[in-house]
């Protein structure tokens, strides 16, 4: 392990498997040499010095030393003494060449006292999505997706959109990974569950309308006043895939793990189109472009359950 900032250093033989560990003052990490790219498990042993809850941001260090955020904290409880930190389930996604690294930007000295840190490469780590009942879900997931033909479940298509005024367009994304927090459109069995490969990274799709949601997300409209559409579950295969928007009357819940999708409010004022009605095209099926239904309408009597 490397060792950048301002440390203390602890010399107790009968605490520590190497003599000595090290706790983190504010403003430093320590981090890894560079790791072949891929998936990987957490486990460390540490001495909780103080008996507060405390957390530590983990990151990912490029060859500059430039840090980026994982979006995933080290976090101990209440108590003191020493511990293994076994239990730790997020997947530490790293590119290749990168290092990992705990990096303490929380403004305090932490009372964290790390032994040693093992990262686990997983095999064939995977985020698991369940289609609705008519054979479509909204999805995002906090880790990059590898939606290649060769490695997608077969059975499943991803789409990410785009929106042309009030059409929203599905395009069949089968070329790359994906960035994590990227929004797709999931069409597979109805009622099926489905084992997405998880990547090391992935590229960000460009013009992609889709929102996706990692942490439950309070919405009525955005902070542009634009129209907030989401996914109505479907409750058996007859219903069509429809998107509902979010009334100034109403707030909702969109569920971690989901999509959705922010039409200006000039794309219907500026239109004949004033019922807010989005229609939906498939660029690589042969469906052709349909409305799906009068959201404005269905969103009068609608109970939302957005786990679409």
């Amino acid at each position: 392990m490397h060792i950048s900032g301002s440390t203390g250093e602890t010399s107790v033989e009968e605490r520590f498997s190497q003599g000595n560990g090290f706790r983190l003052y504010n403003n430093a990490c320590i981090y890894t040499d560079a790791l072949e790219g891929g998936v990987y498990y957490l486990t460390t042993r540490y001495y909780h010095a103080k008996g507060s809850t405390q957390s530590i941001p983990l990151y990912i260090r490029d060859s500059n030393g430039a840090m980026t955020p994982l979006g995933i904290d080290f976090a101990v409880g209440s108590g003191t003494g020493l511990s293994d930190y076994t239990g730790f389930t997020s997947y530490i996604c790293i590119p290749d060449g990168y290092s990992f690294a705990i990096y303490n930007t929380t403004g305090y000295n932490s009372s964290i006292e790390f032994d040693y840190i093992i990262l686990t490469k997983v095999d064939n780590p995977v985020e698991t999505a369940t289609i609705g009942a008519n054979g479509f879900t909204t999805f995002a997931s906090p880790y990059p997706l590898d939606l290649t033909t060769a490695n997608l479940p077969s059975g499943l298509k991803a789409y990410t959109a785009s929106l042309d005024a009030t059409t929203l367009s599905f395009s069949k994304k089968d070329d790359a990974a994906v960035v994590a927090g990227t929004g797709l459109l999931l069409k597979g069995a109805a009622g099926e569950s489905y084992d997405i490969p998880v990547a090391a990274t992935g590229a960000t799709v460009d013009g992609n309308a889709f929102t996706g949601v990692i942490a439950a997300t309070d919405l009525k409209s955005d902070a542009e006043g634009n129209y907030i559409f989401v996914m109505k579950k479907a409750t058996d295969a007859s219903e069509a895939l429809t998107f509902l928007p979010l009334t100034t009357e109403r707030d909702v819940t969109v569920p971690a793990g989901k999509a959705y999708v922010s039409v200006p409010a000039s794309a219907f004022e500026d239109s004949s189109n004033n019922s807010r009605v989005l229609r939906v095209s498939f660029k690589d099926d042969t469906t052709g472009i349909e409305t799906i239904g009068n959201a404005e309408q269905e969103a009068d009597n609608a109970t939302y359950n957005l786990n679409g």
